[in-house]
């Protein structure tokens, strides 16, 4: 009896001891869990807060804090555009063709309380397009275009793309506003979409210089198209200045060149409003932004079509570029032009900053069409087009999908594609060189 006893009291105190470890082990994993969410959250919240990575800045813009913009601590109407005169005086030096000369007037106008108007800013960038080799100017048009981009960094630098509104005004009709339309010349620009702004001209001009459509020299024949009359005429020679020192006279290298010069300028100016713009959103300031739109926003015309023409056109160019082998400079401006993009998708959508980085309807529509611009290209400009990238939760959905698709798998986790992929030997299933279904359209290379 008292064996019995001893032998239950044992069970009793081993199901004791069993029940407390148990208890213990699912302490111990509830506080894993729990540790782990909170990791997550820590690392999402600093990828979130970083905004040099996130927006690819060199530098931070000055206005990101409120208590250090000028435009904020500054009473109103202090801070202006550059008086009248100074624009009359830039027009005499751009008439005179004086490239250099009007770039020294901007350098000396920018100053705290003072910067240029978007009428000066679109004759800058009309300097990066047109401007020729003139011998007698003592400079190379490599100094001419470097000096443009340093007046335009200057003014976006000093004056950043904030909540003041009448910069604001400037930046946006800079962008979106109809271009010279150079009628004066022979000059085809308004066949693609001058009239609805510079970065639309640069997009829809660059999608057709890649193209096998696109001529490898100039687009017009000096000399046919200048009046018999005036053939070998110091008239002749002053009519053919006007008319054909234009960007369709420049070879295709260099059109390219140009437009990627422009587009290098801008984008910085896109960088420092997004960094902006996020800093506000996580600030008391955020009412501030109602009515407001990001400058990207008006560049991709967002209305009821997740994926407009220049969203589009700007995925296209990323990816031929790589494909093509083009320039690794003009891989960089196309990669923060696409890291852009990705953003105002990922900014725009409700409740963008409660869990980073989310992926929302919009951004899943922008992932389906560039897979489907990349799907059509070879297996190893596929790979390269993904390593490059930004940002890189873009990049891992991208691959992701690509991954799925390529071995015919539903999986949402990687490494669960990967162990499939190994345990059923699925390369054997992998297409043969070929194969492989190639590019059926045509694009030149740099």
């Amino acid at each position: 009896m008292s064996s019995a006893l001893k032998s239950e009291g044992v069970s009793s105190q081993n199901s004791k001891s069993t029940a407390h470890d148990h208890a213990e082990d699912n302490g111990v994993a509830s506080l894993k869990r729990k540790n782990f969410v909170k990791a997550c959250e820590l690392v999402s919240q600093k990828a979130y807060l970083n905004y040099a990575e996130r927006f690819q800045l060199l530098y931070m813009p000055v206005c990101m804090d409120r208590d250090s913009c000028i435009h904020a601590s500054t009473k109103p109407g202090k801070i202006t555009e550059i008086p009248l005169k100074v624009t009359r005086l830039l027009n005499i030096e751009m008439e005179a063709s004086n490239w250099c000369g009007a770039l020294e007037v901007c350098i000396m106008s920018i100053t705290p309380i003072q910067y240029l108007s978007d009428v000066v800013l679109k004759e800058i960038v009309e300097i990066m397009l047109n401007a020729h080799e003139d011998l007698s100017s003592g400079y190379t048009i490599s100094q001419v275009l470097d000096k443009c981009e340093l007046v335009l960094a200057l003014n976006f630098s000093t004056h950043c793309p904030c909540l003041n509104t009448n910069i604001r005004k400037v930046y946006t009709n800079f962008l979106t506003s109809p271009m010279d339309s150079k009628d004066k010349t022979s000059s085809n620009r308004t066949q693609f979409g001058s009239e609805e702004g510079i970065v639309n001209f640069c997009l829809n001009r660059l999608e057709y210089e890649i193209s096998a459509d696109s001529s490898d020299g100039g687009l017009l024949d000096k000399t046919a198209e200048t009046p018999e009359e005036l053939r070998q005429t110091i008239k002749g020679l002053f009519y053919q200045k006007k008319q054909f020192e234009i960007f369709e006279m420049l070879d295709r290298t260099e059109r390219i060149n140009r437009l990627m010069a422009v587009l290098h300028s801008i984008v910085e100016l896109i960088q420092f409003d997004l960094a902006i713009w996020q800093s506000i959103l996580n600030s008391d300031h955020k009412k501030q932004l109602r009515g407001n739109k990001m400058l990207m926003a008006y560049i991709l015309g967002q209305n009821n079509c997740l994926v407009t023409e220049n969203c589009s056109r700007i995925l296209k160019i990323f990816s031929y570029f790589i494909h093509l082998d083009y320039p690794e400079e003009h891989i960089k401006t196309m990669t923060l032009w696409l890291n852009a993009v990705m953003e105002v998708f990922f900014m725009d959508q409700p409740n963008a900053n409660i869990n980073y980085p989310s992926i929302g309807r919009s951004s899943i529509a922008v992932i389906n069409e560039f897979y489907d611009i990349i799907s059509d290209l070879p297996p190893k400009s596929i790979i390269k087009i993904l390593e490059r990238i930004k940002p890189a939760h873009i990049r891992h959905q991208i691959s992701h999908h690509h991954s799925n698709n390529l071995l015919s798998s539903d999986e949402k986790e990687t490494l669960r594609i990967l162990i499939d992929f190994v345990k059923n030997t699925k390369w054997k299933d992998l297409p043969t060189n070929e194969n492989l279904q190639q590019s059926t359209k045509k694009f030149k290379s740099y």
